[in-house]
């Protein structure tokens, strides 16, 4: 069995996050830009956008596999948010800190995309079949 150091496995995962958004969200003529990830455990956070519209989708992983828990925008850079949705406090500030630093490298009008998700007030929870 090979042993990944922890910032190749986490490379790995960011494309892995990456590449499960784009399959589910890319379209031909509204291209997905995944803009920053960050992962910890088995859960991940992901800022996109998509020309002018953006957000954020908070993710975990069962198996290899990664799945939507929910896409929010603002509200899933607050950690009550991502507690409330049952993610472990040492994921949380993992996943907080993480997010920020890579969102950091994105420009400003960019970021602003992020927080745009319109989801009424409550992040909105996806169903996985």
């Amino acid at each position: 069995m090979t042993h990944l150091t922890p910032s190749v496995a986490s490379d790995r995962e960011h494309q892995n996050v990456t590449s499960f958004l784009k399959t589910h969200f890319d379209q031909p003529q509204n291209p997905l830009s995944v803009e920053a990830v960050a992962v910890s455990g088995n859960y991940s956070l992901a800022s996109w956008t998509q020309r002018t519209k953006g957000g954020r989708a908070l993710l975990k992983k069962t198996g290899d596999k990664w799945e939507i828990v929910m896409c929010g925008g603002k509200d899933l850079k607050q950690a009550s948010a991502l507690r409330k949705a049952g993610i472990p406090a040492r994921d949380v500030d993992s996943l907080l800190k993480h997010l920020t630093v890579e969102e950091g490298k994105v420009p400003q009008h960019r970021r602003l995309a992020f927080d745009s998700f319109s989801n009424d007030g409550q992040a909105n929870r996806h169903e996985q079949n």
